[in-house]
């Protein structure tokens, strides 16, 4: 089931073309999304760090939604595809990238989403919880029985 989060419609002629969108670059701190050896990965061109391959569902691309900058930590939130059998879930996540330490964490769900509805809201399925301070992610998931603090701090001096 295709759906307007990951196509774009556009009328040629009289005639329905369906267009795979481009990629959507972060709208802030510089992260963007880019396509190398095949994979799509995050990636900031101001910082030093490696980029950190995302992974999409049902071949689509993975883009940004948005950037939360706080002091110790950047989360990117980016759409990683759609799936589900009697109906579709966008399935949304966020990379962590620790600035102290100029690394990323991991990534964990953000949210799921019905991507049929305008604007899309919440899936009635187990969300996750997510606390976001300064310093510090609290963060679970009833659903995989994952919980996490993750507290910022800078790196120890040799």
């Amino acid at each position: 089931m295709l759906s307007v989060t990951n196509w774009l419609i556009a009328f040629v002629l009289g005639g329905v073309v369906l267009v795979s969108p481009p990629l959507i670059q972060a709208s802030g701190g510089g992260w963007e999304v880019a396509t190398q050896n095949d994979e799509e990965v995050i990636k900031n061109p101001d910082l030093k760090t490696p980029e950190y391959t995302l992974t999409g569902v049902n071949g689509m691309t993975p883009r940004v939604r948005e950037v939360i900058q706080k002091k110790a930590y950047d989360l990117i939130v980016y759409e990683q595809g759609e799936a589900g059998t009697s109906q579709n879930i966008l399935i949304v996540h966020a990379v962590v990238y620790d600035k102290l330490k100029s690394r990323f964490l991991g990534e964990f769900p953000w949210e799921f989403l019905h991507p049929e509805a305008t604007p899309p809201k919440r899936a009635k399925v187990v969300q996750p919880i997510w606390k976001l301070e300064e310093d510090r992610i609290i963060y679970s998931f009833a659903s995989d029985g994952v919980e996490k603090n993750i507290e910022f701090r800078p790196p120890r001096e040799k």
